[in-house]
């Protein structure tokens, strides 16, 4: 091996601390590189790539060092190595200044990113830097190469056609200093390069244009310039509503190349739309919606530049790749023809913005495009793609009306219970949930004893009474059936609350319904009508029998309503479900003479209710009792609790005490501040108009689901001392000088959207924070807490689960009655 000497032992790395966060380590190991094949690098130039972000966000691997495109010097290698790859890779040699990309945020090998001072990378995956570039522009460049490499493979265009080609080009080009002359081509095939004005959208013209293709571009009219610059034979606006005809007109219906390099639904349409009626191949560089193919003649492909190592990527779906050897083979062809297109000064690395302050500067430029008004595309659960808005969009964007964003509309595709509900209009139209924003600060008061009563009667049911032993619980399960006795005196009332039938049923059309999500959401509507039957076979059969518990309430429910009141003179229930009939008898009443709507109604607002705020809980409980060892926490609370509510006797709790309980609501902020129960983004909305356009001059097209990334927010360090550790009395303690006032667990704003966020915020949120803060007073009222003693009296850690921060399955902690 030869090394540069005194190499050190350990450097600094940014790692991935949670979804879309990251932590500067001083003393991360240096990554392995002991065998023939691999190179160290000192990274002296990193550039921020859309997917270092989006990965984190996605996909978090805590513990892995971040980072993708770099620029370096070979520090390290083998000497004996001997391989048949390409004279400039096999001859590497201390001191060379190489290029390439890495696989960062890797949950196999951890230690190696490009937001390191070292990196480790084989040799058949660098590039020699041209003596004509800099390090700097370098570093712009790999990752786009090689997926264009990629796209041209999944094109199924010949590399050695592609290598013939290029090499009459390179002969030209070292003739002349005019590197987007004319050259003598073989063929005149057009190829459209989709987003032309991005770093790999340019450098595909430029490979295209060297390669012997005819490269087209659609692009803004801003970027049109720069594309023809690079070699771009024609451009279109995408904006044109003429666009894809334009371009069937242009190549004379004979398009059958398309790469995507943005890679929605409205780009895929348009690719779709412009290639000739023959067919041909279209190949996106993100998950593409499987509505969007709606040509058999052409054939869609999708490429991730990661498979290019020959290893699985285990992120979470829908980029969990297998093993994709085939791309390992082109990889291998396509590096060494690349080498010889950058020699000859046929790619031009994009413009550049430089950022000073090295690798303490990488976070603040990953959340750039969110804080600092621009927004990034990624790929949903569902067929669509998302686009992230910034920050600074927000106040914009919840002014404007429901008919040009709308909320219902982005929830109605997300929660399809079209097919879970057997309707659509349970959230089309989800006038149950009005109720709840209309009446329900007005019944608050008198709502809070009988949600105390059913707690009083769920606890000791659950979770014993013996003052002796310890008794060990699952936490979650048995939340669930608290919260689900204390939300149903709210939904249905003092009736069916109690009934462990009902109660089982309810969960269980959750659990449908959420099955019915993951079988629908990400397949086009014609395989939707399949796998939505399918699914919801079970939960019709589950709502048909809740209608049944229902039918004898309802019944007695529709008679008071018929009587015009009660004659004994007793007030009416004032339950949601009395609400429900009340309204449906006014504004609906073709569905109140229907149990079933107004059973599947019921079935809607349990769904809302129960399923999160179980997960909400059991991450407040579990926070509570992970932070008791460094902040005392529990003390802490059972002094407020005693304080503020009087101790044991929870007969005189009120809407006007809970307001005092400011270190149990710290405490509950905290915890939503920290995990996502309801997802890393915020405030989703649907454009419903063209032409629409925020004050940053993002243009949105109607279709796009737009919605705000609130793991960048809720972690910011500007805005948190320490902002990934749990500070149960964050938001408690005295203000110091300058402080703003201190927000409460239900006060919404752009940096905190666990419930939304302007008109449209989740308006049982009151409801449900004197819930949490009834459940944490009688728990830590009545009962001593602990960890099992497998756990070593540390906290379990929470998992993702798509862009779901939950509780970890199966967690347990120890409960035993206290002697009061």
């Amino acid at each position: 091996m030869t090394t540069i000497s005194s190499l050190p032992r350990t450097q600094r790395a940014l790692k991935v601390a949670n979804s879309n966060t990251f932590d500067l380590i001083p003393n991360a190991p240096i990554p392995a590189f002991d065998d023939n094949d691999t190179v160290l690098i000192r990274v002296v130039h990193v550039a921020i790539n859309p997917v270092d972000g989006k990965s984190a966000d996605l996909s978090p691997t805590p513990g892995a060092t971040s980072g993708t495109d770099f620029a370096g010097i070979v520090v390290a290698l083998q000497t004996d190595a001997h391989d048949n790859t390409d004279k400039s890779q096999s001859t590497l040699k201390i001191g060379d200044r190489v290029m390439g990309f890495v696989f960062g945020n890797n949950p196999q090998i951890r230690d190696n990113g490009a937001f390191a001072e070292y990196v480790a990378v084989s040799r058949r995956f660098l590039w020699c830097v041209p003596t004509h570039m800099s390090l700097e522009a370098a570093a712009s460049l790999p990752v786009g190469i090689a997926s264009v490499g990629l796209a041209l493979h999944y094109l199924h265009i010949s590399m050695q056609l592609l290598r013939e080609e290029a090499l009459k080009s390179v002969a030209a080009a070292s003739k002349s200093r005019d590197r987007h002359g004319t050259f003598d081509h073989c063929d005149n095939v057009f190829v459209l390069v989709y987003g032309g004005g991005t770093s790999t959208g340019a450098i595909a013209i430029q490979v295209l244009k060297a390669s012997g293709f005819t490269p087209i571009a659609c692009c803004s009219l801003e970027s049109a310039g720069r594309a023809k610059h690079l070699g771009a034979a024609a451009t279109f606006d995408y904006q044109s509503a003429t666009c894809g005809r334009d371009i069937r007109e242009y190549t004379n219906d004979s398009l059958t190349y398309a790469i995507d390099c943005i890679s929605e639904s409205t780009s895929m349409s348009l690719c779709y739309e412009a290639i000739g009626s023959t067919g041909g191949r279209y190949v996106s560089l993100d998950p593409f919606p499987i509505r969007g193919c709606v040509r058999r003649s052409i054939v869609p492909a999708w490429i991730c530049s990661y498979t290019q190592f020959g290893q699985p990527i285990s992120w979470n779906p829908p980029y969990n790749l297998d093993e994709r050897p085939g791309d390992v083979r082109a990889a291998a062809e396509w590096y060494s023809l690349a080498q010889k297109l950058l020699d000859a000064g046929l790619i031009e690395a994009p413009c550049l913005e430089n950022r000073a302050g090295g690798l303490s500067s990488l976070r603040e430029g990953i959340n750039e495009y969110s804080k600092h008004g621009k927004a990034v595309l990624v790929p949903s659960v569902g067929v669509h793609t998302a686009m992230i808005m910034p920050e600074s969009a927000m106040n914009w964007a919840m002014s404007q009306p429901d008919d040009t964003l709308s909320i219902i509309h982005a929830f109605s595709e997300l929660n399809q219970t079209k097919y879970s509900l057997g309707n659509s209009r349970y959230w089309s139209d989800p006038w149950q949930l009005s109720l709840v924003k209309a009446h329900l600060s007005s019944i608050l008061p008198s709502l809070i004893p009988q949600l105390n009563e059913e707690l009083a009667d769920a606890l000791p049911k659950h979770l014993g009474t013996d003052t002796e032993n310890w008794k060990e619980i699952e936490l979650e399960r048995t939340l669930r059936k608290v919260i689900s006795q204390m939300l149903s005196r709210f939904i249905v009332g003092s009736g069916l609350c109690r009934d462990e039938t009902y109660l089982g049923l309810a969960y269980k059309v959750i659990l449908g319904m959420m099955t019915t999500i993951w079988a629908t959401l990400p397949y086009p509507e014609f395989m939707r009508s399949i796998t939505g039957p399918i699914s919801s076979w079970h939960t019709q059969r589950n709502i048909s029998r809740i209608q049944e518990l229902l039918k004898p309430l309802y019944n007695e429910r529709l008679s008071t309503l018929q009587n015009k009141g009660r004659s004994d003179g007793e007030q009416q229930p004032q339950d949601l479900l009395m609400m429900m009939m009340r309204f449906a008898q006014k504004k609906r009443p073709n569905e109140l003479a229907n149990l079933s709507i107004i059973t599947r109604r019921v079935c809607a607002a349990n769904f809302v209710a129960m399923h999160q705020s179980t997960i909400v809980a059991t991450n407040i409980i579990l926070n509570t009792l992970g932070s008791d060892a460094a902040f005392n926490t529990i003390a802490m609370l059972r002094d407020e609790i005693t304080n503020v509510l009087g101790g044991t006797d929870s007969a005189g709790w009120s809407k006007e005490r809970f307001s005092q309980m400011t270190k149990t609501d710290s405490v509950a902020r905290e915890s939503m501040r920290l995990n996502f129960p309801l997802g890393t983004r915020g405030s989703m909305r649907t454009v419903m108009k063209d032409g629409l356009q925020s004050p940053e001059g993002i243009r949105l097209q109607k279709g796009t689901t737009i919605s705000w990334l609130a793991s960048c927010a809720q972690v910011d360090a500007d805005r948190f001392e320490e902002p990934h550790k749990f500070d149960p009395f964050r938001f408690s303690r005295p203000l110091k000088e300058g402080e703003g006032p201190k927000d409460a667990f239900v006060t919404t704003s752009p940096q905190y959207l666990p419930f939304g966020h302007g008109k449209h915020a989740c308006p049982g949120r009151f409801m449900v924070d004197d819930m949490f803060k009834m459940i944490l007073a009688h728990l830590l009222t009545h009962y001593d807490l602990a960890w099992p003693s497998e756990y070593q009296g540390k906290q379990p850690p929470s998992i993702w689960q798509a862009e779901l921060s939950v509780p970890p399955p199966g967690a347990r902690i120890l409960v035993k009655r206290r002697k009061i």
